[in-house]
């Protein structure tokens, strides 16, 4: 008698979830003999012939148990005994310390531990079924937890029979704080009407709201209100009764974990400049929107005032539609660098707002001079340039100064002639007795709509710095 594919140490070999044949056999005397299969004492099944064989799929719980094979035909029985050792995916059991539940600010540690009688298991972390993090470590450590940790962590161990997994919900307690991205909150007021105050708080319980400091006003009541899972919309009004009342007000949110202390802002009348920082490349067209919190703007007058280096270049006015004014300079170049304020002004009040802007350009020559010394040809000249750190000076020349770019720009500024859209008339190279000649270029609007008298000057003057050069 014996077990087909059963080892000399009388095992049976499988894997979980796949097939396994239990085949015995037995030469058989005379009468023939009955073959039976149990398990536990419980028979599986019978049948009159030398072979006998059951097949099924092989689970967790088959491992390790025995199968007995009985031959009886009245005259001799004989018994043989055949364990099965199956193959395992892993199995997994995830559990935290100190505990799954932890206010925000401490730490926790998920701990992975797997049962597997094969070698080459692989362990991976993930987060909300999703998101696999960087762990391969039985221990995964959640340090200085907050909000964002709150999830579910699962450890996945993997071998070549199958994956095993275990999953732990992390909740962290965490003190309220404000869905909007700001330190202050600020609500458009008039006097003598009350200002709505709403507000979106996040917090794992329902938070309580109280006022900690206010400039005067009416003060209402805060109201919470459950939107949905760990939302809360909390609402007040204030109603300033003159402009005293108007400025910062503070309220404090809390609930079990800690507190938020919340600035709030009422606004009389405040300009916004859209972009307040941008960078343009030479020849874009610069587009500036300046509105106010106010609707009812009639009383007042807007203009734009460009700024460089703290001087003011020149005033430019905007398209002005209700609230809203639009500035825009077509076809820009280096000289429209600077600050751009958003003036709204009135008999009694003026409020305004500034964007920087900043026009990529290449080093401009402003001014050229050329002159016989000694027999050389000396060339001095003067660039434009914003923001560079490199030297720049005079080339052959035996009077050589040189400035870095920051003082050029300082150094040389009131030299550029600004842009106030009008043609002047190309100014002529200035020629001395003693043959200096002296060229500004790119000074004036017409270099820009193409005067020939002054384009050739200006390219005749490039052309001999070139040679130069």
């Amino acid at each position: 008698m014996k077990f087909v594919n059963g080892t000399k140490e009388g095992q049976l070999f499988g894997q979980q979830n796949s097939v396994l044949n239990i085949i015995c056999t037995v030469n058989s005397g005379k009468p023939q003999s009955t073959l039976e299969l149990k398990l536990r004492n419980i028979s599986i099944m019978s049948n009159s012939s030398d072979l006998i064989k059951h097949s099924f799929i092989a689970r967790r719980h088959d491992h390790l148990k025995r199968v007995m094979c009985i031959a009886d035909n009245s005259f001799h029985r004989l018994v043989m005994n055949i364990q099965l050792y199956i193959y395992l995916s892993p199995l997994v059991h995830v559990y935290a310390e100190p505990s799954a539940e932890a206010d925000e600010g401490t730490n926790i540690t998920l701990l992975c531990r797997y049962e597997s009688n094969v070698d080459e298991n692989v362990l991976r972390w993930k987060r909300n079924n999703s998101i696999f993090l960087n762990a391969q470590n039985r221990n995964l450590t959640l340090t200085n937890v907050s909000k964002d940790d709150t999830g579910n962590y699962y450890c996945v161990v993997e071998n070549k029979i199958g994956i095993g997994t275990d999953m732990i919900k992390v909740t962290v307690f965490y003190k309220p704080r404000v869905i909007e991205d700001s330190s202050t909150i600020e609500v458009e007021s008039k006097i003598g009407k009350p200002s709505f105050i709403f507000l979106a708080i996040v917090s794992k319980t329902k938070p309580f709201i109280s006022w900690t400091f206010y400039p005067g006003g009416k003060k209402g009541n805060w109201n919470v209100q459950d939107l949905e899972d760990e939302i809360y919309n909390v609402s007040s009004t204030i109603v300033p009764y003159d402009t005293s009342h108007l400025g910062l007000y503070g309220a404090r949110v809390r609930n079990d974990i800690g507190s938020l202390d919340l600035n709030i802002e009422l606004i009389g009348f405040k300009v916004y400049v859209f972009p307040s920082k941008m960078v343009y490349n030479t020849s874009n067209v610069i587009e500036l929107t300046c509105h106010v919190s106010h609707q009812n703007v009639s009383n007042f007058s807007n203009t734009w005032i460009h700024f460089y280096g703290g001087i003011e270049i020149r005033t430019l006015q905007g398209k002005v539609e209700n609230s809203l004014s639009k500035l825009q300079i077509p076809f820009c170049d280096y000289r429209d660098t600077g600050t751009y304020t958003c003036r709204w002004s009135s008999s009694s009040e003026t409020h305004s707002s500034s964007s920087e802007i900043y026009v990529r350009s290449h080093p401009v020559l402003t001014a050229l001079r050329t002159s016989q010394r000694f027999g050389k040809t000396e060339l001095e000249f003067q660039l434009f340039l914003i923001h560079r750190e490199q030297e720049v000076g005079s080339r052959n020349s035996s009077r050589s100064s040189s400035h870095s770019y920051a003082e050029v720009d300082s150094v040389y500024y009131h030299t550029v002639e600004w842009r106030n859209y009008t043609t002047e008339a190309p100014m002529t190279a200035n020629i001395d007795a003693s043959g200096n000649a002296d060229v500004s270029i790119g000074s004036r609007e017409s270099d820009k709509t193409g005067d020939g008298t002054d384009q050739t000057q200006n390219e005749e003057a490039t052309q001999s710095y070139m040679e130069l050069v």
